[in-house]
C-alpha cells in the first residue's frame, strides 16, 4: 500500500466511525417513565375479558411504543419504516392483520387466536422497550 491508499483508508474509516456515532446519538431510548406507562397499559390489556378490545389495545400500544423510539405514522406505516429493526416483523404483521379484521370486518377471534396474537404483540413491544412486560 502506498501513502495515498493508506490516507484514503484512514479517511474512510474515520467517516464510517462518525456516521456510526451519529446514528447512535439519534436513536431514541425509552425513558423509565414511558416503560412504566407501557407496562401498566399491558397489564390492563392482559386483564380484559374482551378479546377484540385486547387486540385493538395491544396494537395501539405497539404504535405508542414505536412512536417513543421516533418511528411516526400508523402502525402499518411504522412497520414498513426501514428504521424499525423488529426481529419478528412477519409475526407482528400477522397480528396487525388480525387487528384490521377486527376493526373492519367484525372478526371475532377465538381464545387461542387471541392469545397467539397477544403473544406476538408482547414479544415485539418487549423488544422495542428492551424490557419484560
Amino acid at each position: 500500500m502506498n501513502t495515498q491508499e493508506i490516507l484514503i483508508f484512514i479517511g474512510l474509516t474515520l467517516i464510517a466511525i462518525i456516521i456510526a456515532k451519529i446514528k447512535i446519538k439519534f436513536q431514541k431510548k425509552i425513558s423509565e417513565k414511558d416503560k412504566n406507562f407501557i407496562k401498566t397499559k399491558w397489564q390492563k390489556i392482559t386483564n380484559t375479558n374482551n378479546n377484540n378490545q385486547a387486540i385493538l389495545d395491544a396494537d395501539k400500544l405497539l404504535q405508542i411504543s414505536l412512536q417513543k423510539i421516533g418511528i411516526k405514522g400508523s402502525v402499518g406505516e411504522q412497520l414498513k419504516n426501514k428504521n424499525n429493526k423488529i426481529s419478528n416483523i412477519n409475526e407482528i404483521w400477522e397480528a396487525h392483520k388480525i387487528r384490521n379484521k377486527i376493526a373492519h370486518e367484525f372478526f371475532e377471534p377465538n381464545e387461542k387466536e387471541t392469545q397467539l396474537t397477544l403473544k406476538k404483540y408482547k414479544k415485539t413491544i418487549e423488544e422495542i422497550i428492551k424490557t419484560k412486560l
